[in-house]
Order: structure tokens, then sequence, then C-alpha cells
């Protein structure tokens, strides 16, 4: 017996090794079944954006080492392959968990592949609970359902020099007539007022469009692709081009580039009044290139700029004041509304929402990209947290917290980069009534029917008198003999 205990020993220690393989191998199994690939796309490609995303998802890496994430990332310019690529990868493996995408330019035809907030806070109701009511009720779908999360809400405003004003003894423009006192002074003292060019004047013309009381206007002339007449508000439209061409003749903006457009229209004009110059025109040779007008602004060749919360990190000046832009609506009353809104969130899908494996992280995904940190990243960039509480606040944009503070204020835009074509129309016609090709009148026409060129709308030249022919005696025939005969 004692010669096989040495044996014993031994296939006992062999099986205990086994054994712990055995376990070793379990744990190792388990260890990777608990790896999970989380896919998202978003329109966090621009810069600065980009950055702040990447931190935000550095941290959550940090927290959830077991997740491994797929993201497909677009800067806002190419924001129209993400819906491709929705459109192709929902039905099969690839399909996202999580769409951070914009909430006002067609995702209400997606709504279906998405999870209503409140169905989420069914089962989650921690879930976005630091978003405020008013936030949410902003991007509330046509059913008035809130599918998606916002937490960065994007602005348009004035700023203004304040220092440059000061030296030249003028006030800050709260009205309209202020605002034609400053430009005028400035402009004769050799300042360019304000630095956003004709051919650059999109967020102004949605700040005179949307402070002018032609909101309507604004979404009719840009909300479909269809290029047939719209019916949109001309008085209102005609009431904003026409202030435009008062700030226009009083040179409050830089030169607009020539397109090809004006360029036929110029030509056009010249051939109508006879000179190689338009009647009434001072600048019919335009710029060659754009000038980019934050950077005009923070050197001081330009007093104020039209920026939104994309450009905000970008002002250098110490002494820069935010302004609501002075335009009083139809009625004579200063509306109070912010311009701008929650224009993208983070959406769960349907798919990731009903996989029980993926629901959970998801779920922590989006909470983390919608927080308090992220709205504190995205804060310090500008944009106005969605968050009822946040961590950091502006110093510089107190005006703007303050009137954003019911976010029932905002008056939701339809500008972006998706429709940006709509964009380049508006400020074609605003170039051209810059460079006084066209009346405010011919660019309300321009605007209600996207079929028409801008030559189309403009006084065509006389045709030339057709020279009539001369007929000689040698051409006429002779007469022949009528009789009877």
């Amino acid at each position: 017996m004692k010669k096989n205990t040495p044996c014993r020993r031994i296939i006992a220690l062999l099986t205990a090794l086994l054994l712990l393989c055995g376990t070793l191998s379990a744990c190792g199994e388990e260890e990777q079944a608990a790896q999970i690939t989380l896919r998202t796309i978003s329109v966090m490609g621009d810069d600065g954006i980009k950055e702040a995303y990447s931190a935000l998802l550095e941290d959550f890496s940090a927290r959830y080492p077991h997740v491994y994430h797929i993201g497909t990332v677009a800067g806002s310019g190419n924001a129209y392959k993400l819906d491709a690529l929705f459109a192709d990868t929902y039905n099969d493996s690839r399909y996202p968990h999580a769409v951070y995408y914009y909430t006002n330019t067609g995702m209400n035809d997606l709504t279906e592949y998405f999870v209503p907030i409140d169905e989420i806070r069914m089962t989650y109701p921690d879930f976005a609970s630091g978003i405020s009511d008013a936030a949410l009720r902003s991007v509330n779908a046509d059913d008035g359902v809130a599918y998606c999360v916002p937490f960065a809400g994007r602005w348009t405003t004035l700023a203004v020099n304040r220092s440059m004003l000061n030296r030249f003894d003028v006030q800050m423009p709260e009205t309209w007539q202020q605002l034609l006192t400053v430009c005028g002074i400035l402009s004769a003292r050799g300042i360019t007022p304000i630095a956003n060019s004709p051919d650059d004047c999109a967020a102004l013309m949605e700040l005179m469009c949307v402070n002018g009381g032609a909101q309507h206007a604004l979404n009719s002339v840009l909300g479909s692709e269809d290029p047939l007449p719209l019916r949109v508000d001309r008085e209102a439209l005609l009431e904003v081009f026409r202030r435009y061409e008062e700030l226009c003749g009083i040179s409050s903006f830089p030169d607009p580039v020539i397109t090809d457009d004006l360029r036929d229209a110029i030509d056009l004009a010249s051939a109508v009044s006879g000179s190689d110059i338009p009647s009434g025109s001072d600048a019919v040779t335009g710029s060659l290139l754009r000038r980019d007008p934050v950077d005009m602004f923070n050197s001081g060749e330009a007093a104020m700029v039209i920026l939104d919360s994309s450009q905000f990190g970008r002002i250098t000046l110490n002494n820069c004041v935010l302004l609501q832009f002075p335009v009083c609506d139809l009625s004579g009353e200063s509306p109070q509304t912010m311009v701008g809104g929650y224009e993208t969130g983070w959406y769960i899908t349907r798919r990731a929402y009903n996989d029980k494996a993926i629901r959970d992280t998801v779920v922590a995904f989006v909470d983390a990209m919608t927080g308090s940190k992220a709205c504190a990243e995205f804060s310090a960039l500008g944009y106005l947290p969605s968050g009822t509480v946040s961590e950091v606040s502006f110093t510089d944009t107190a005006g703007l917290v303050d009137l954003a503070s019911d976010v029932d204020t905002f008056v939701s835009t339809t500008i972006n980069s998706v429709n940006s074509g709509r964009y380049a129309r508006l400020e074609m016609i605003a170039s051209a009534i810059c460079l006084d090709l066209i009346t405010p009148e011919q660019g309300v026409e321009l605007a209600s029917d996207l079929s028409l060129k801008l030559t189309d709308v403009m006084e065509q030249p006389e045709p030339e008198p057709q020279p009539q022919p001369t007929v000689s005696d040698t051409d006429v025939p002779a007469e022949k003999d009528g009789g009877l005969g």
C-alpha cells in the first residue's frame, strides 16, 4: 500500500491541476463573454466638438473597460452621409446602438427606429434625470414625443467690441435705430461695422428673419427641396430684405465674393445700363476671397460680428459683449427669444433597446454622454447646457444664459448644414441686394420660387432693332398682262 502512495498523490495532484485549469478556463470564458461591443454613429466630427467628445469617450471607457466602442463620426458638413449609413446598416448585424444626430431634419421619418424617453424611464427611472423638461419638450417630434436626449444648445447672436464702441463714443446697439446709427458712424471712420459679408450672412439672415417676424417665411424658403413656388410670408420677408438693404446702404458689411451667379447678374446689369458698372452700385467688383468674420472681429477690423456657439471659443477679445440682435417684429415689439435651440441629441435605437445583452450598456452610454460632465465639457466651448444643473457657468454669456433659463424662449431653427444649399440661396439674394443688382421685392420673388435664377428677376436689355431689308428695282418682278386672253 505504501508503494502506491506516491502514485495516488500524483493522481490527486493532476486531478487538482485539471480542475484548476477548468476553473481558469471557465473564468476566461466568462470574462470574454463579458466583453460588449457598442456601435454608435454621430455628427461629432467637427474640430472642438470632436475633442470634447473624445474626452467623454475616454472617461466612459475607463468606467466601463469591458465595453469595446466602435464609433462612426462625421462632421456636420457630411451629416448627410450618416443618413445613408443608418439606412444601410439598421437591419443587419452592424446596426448602431446609439445615434447622435439632428432633432429637426428628417428625424420624424425615422422615429420608428428609436425609443421614446418616457418608455426608457419606465425601466430606468433615472435616465436623463438631469435634463430639464423644457429642453426635452423643445426636441419633441411631430407626434409630440421626445426620442432624443439633448445636452448642448446652439445659439446665434451679435458680439460687440465694447472697447471700440467706447473709443468712438457710441452706445451699445439695443434697438434697430441705434444699430443704424452705430453702423453709420463706424463706416464713416473706416471701420467695418459688421464682419459678416453678404455671401456669408446666413446667420445674420436667420436672426433678422426670426426676430423680424418672418420665421414662417424662413421655414418655407429653407424647408423644402421641391423646386416649386412656395407659399411664404411675403410681407415679413420683404421687410427683412428692406432692412438688410438699409444696412448695406451705409456700408455695414465687407464686399461679397463674386460668384458665377453674381457675375452673370453683373454682366446683365451692365448690358441694361450701357456701362461697365451697374447704376447705384459701388462694389460690383466684390472680393475674390471670403474674409473670416471672427478673424476680422478679433483683429479690430470690424466692430461687431454675428456668431454662433461653435465659434464662441475663437473670440480672443477681453471686452466682448453678446447682445440680442436688435430687430423688431412687424408689430413694433422687440421679441425676447433665443435664436437657436437644442438641434442635436442622442437617440437609442429600438433594436438595441430590445436586446437585453446590450440594453444596460447603451442606456449607461447615453447617460454618460449627456450628464453633468458632458454639459460641462460643451459649456466650456460656448454651448448652452440642457441640464437643470451645470458644473460650469458662463461669465461672458450671462445674458444669454438668463434668457435661455426658460428654454421655451428658444426659437428652434430650421437651418443647419444638412440643408446648407438653402443657406447659399439666401446669401446669394443678400449679395445681390447689397450690390444693388436686385430690389428687396425681387429678392422675395427669388425666395418664393426656387426655380428662378437671379437673372430671371432682373431687368432685361431691350432687344436691338433688326434692320429692315431694302428692296431695289431690279428685285421687283415685272408685272404680267392681267387680260382675259
